[in-house]
């Protein structure tokens, strides 16, 4: 019996390992290893090559240590969206899967394998995860400038080759306030995630992503609004000079800037509203359950309905070729329609509820709290103008950043609160009044 607990405790530390590596190799991209003359093994690099083997493996550890419980799957609303997402290649004519199989799937994979690792031991896997998750993010950073110094010479948009500029910037409004947090968390690591910070300001500010930048004022507000430290506050305020001078040092950079101060009149906004009326005009026609899970799908169904509304004089163009409708919330209306919807505000009011329950539980991690706070704030607007599903490495990053939040409730719950109640005698505290397992 001892030796199967320890053969079972092995295997978890291997998932482990093998989890936060993964996490990482996300963030670096295709790793070529030499493999004779004038040969070589590409390792991708991607979700799917890296968490569906992975996967499987977390499949095995649990039918060795004979954890087969299920019963929390059919209240998740993540998988849940997942299901109908993949039912809904039924109803799209073109039977396009890709966005599901490529982007959604394997995030759902690494959601649920990161939840079981929480699960096993919370404390000791949250502390051996920011360095990596932080890491991650920094690297697609350093890897975009590595794969393009072109980039350097000729500064326009920070497209790295497996990212585009408004996702680099989505993934680095995730990682800010997280590494800000750990920055004076861990005293031992400080030096480690004040150099990911410069990277990832220095990532946002090349994105000359301004989705991304108006977010990262509203995150900034936030946290100000927020901390009453005066140490953050001051690394803040070096944090927004460094980020302005960044700016501008270059003309596009500062071009791009101005242009906020009159949006209406830039071709990008205009694009997207009229890509916003398509999107509702489809929606009217397919409310309930969407025209697909599919950015294939809805390329077609946008240049058919620009037509039709060009003639009509709603929009001024006659032709739209965009991949998907640059707005998240839009997106689930039209790919998923009303029923797909209910499944987004059911995810919405998980987060929103494990936030107020561990605002009312937690003390001690309350930096992190706010930190984890301002990174779905700043996630949340920056999809107003882009959607975190047209990159697997972004979806990716929310998906786990999802998964530690949720079992963070539930350890803070379940661990230090029935204890204090039992010590106490008192009522229960809210969180455990709630359906967690």
């Amino acid at each position: 019996m001892k030796r199967k607990e320890s053969s079972g405790g092995a295997l978890q530390r291997l998932l482990q390992a093998l989890f936060l590596f993964s996490v990482l190799l996300i963030g670096w991209g295709p790793v070529e290893i030499p493999a004779g003359s004038a040969r070589k093994m590409v390792i991708q690099g991607c979700t799917w090559e890296l968490f569906f083997p992975l996967f499987l493996f977390y499949l095995f550890c649990r039918l060795y240590q004979k954890d087969i419980s299920v019963s929390r799957f059919w209240r998740d609303p993540l998988l849940l969206l997942g299901a109908l997402a993949m039912l809904s290649i039924t109803w799209n004519p073109l039977k396009d899967s890709s966005l599901f199989f490529d982007l959604y799937l394997p995030a759902l994979l690494a959601y649920y394998i990161f939840r079981y690792l929480l699960s096993r031991n919370f404390s000791e896997m949250s502390s051996r995860f920011w360095p990596y998750y932080s890491g991650a993010m920094a690297l697609m950073i350093v890897r975009g400038v590595i794969m393009k110094p072109a980039f350097l010479q000729h500064f326009s948009f920070f497209d790295t080759p497996y990212l585009h500029h408004n996702h680099v910037a989505m993934n680095m409004l995730i990682g800010i306030p997280l590494v800000l947090a750990c920055l004076f968390r861990e005293h031992r690591k400080k030096w480690l995630y004040l150099f990911f910070l410069i990277i990832m300001l220095a990532g946002l500010a090349f994105s000359n992503s301004r989705s991304g930048w108006i977010s990262f004022g509203v995150v900034l507000l936030y946290l100000l609004w927020k901390t009453d430290n005066r140490t953050i506050r001051r690394v803040m305020l070096v944090s927004v000079v460094s980020f302005a001078l960044l700016i501008s040092l270059f003309s596009f950079s500062r071009h791009r800037f101005l242009t906020l101060c009159n949006p209406l009149a830039d071709t990008s906004m205009q694009c997207r509203i009229n890509m916003w009326i398509i999107s509702g005009h489809i929606f009217k026609d397919y409310p309930l359950i969407g025209i697909g899970f599919s950015n294939a799908i809805f390329t077609s169904r946008e240049n058919a309905y620009a037509a039709q509304l060009y003639i009509k004089g709603i929009i001024k163009v006659p032709g739209m070729f965009d991949p998907h409708p640059h707005n998240l919330y839009l997106q689930i209306l039209v790919s998923l329609g009303i029923l797909g919807y209910i499944f987004f505000i059911w995810i919405i009011c998980d987060i929103w509820k494990a936030l107020q329950n561990l605002t009312i539980t937690e003390n001690s991690d309350s930096t992190l709290l706010m930190a984890v706070k301002a990174s779905l704030l700043g996630f949340a607007v920056s999809n107003m103008a882009d959607t975190v599903f047209n990159s697997a490495q972004s979806t990716l990053i929310i998906f786990i950043l999802l998964a530690y939040l949720f079992e963070w409730e539930r350890f803070t719950c379940t661990g230090k609160n029935h204890s204090a109640f039992a010590e106490n005698n008192s009522s229960p505290p809210p969180c455990l009044n709630t359906n967690i397992e």
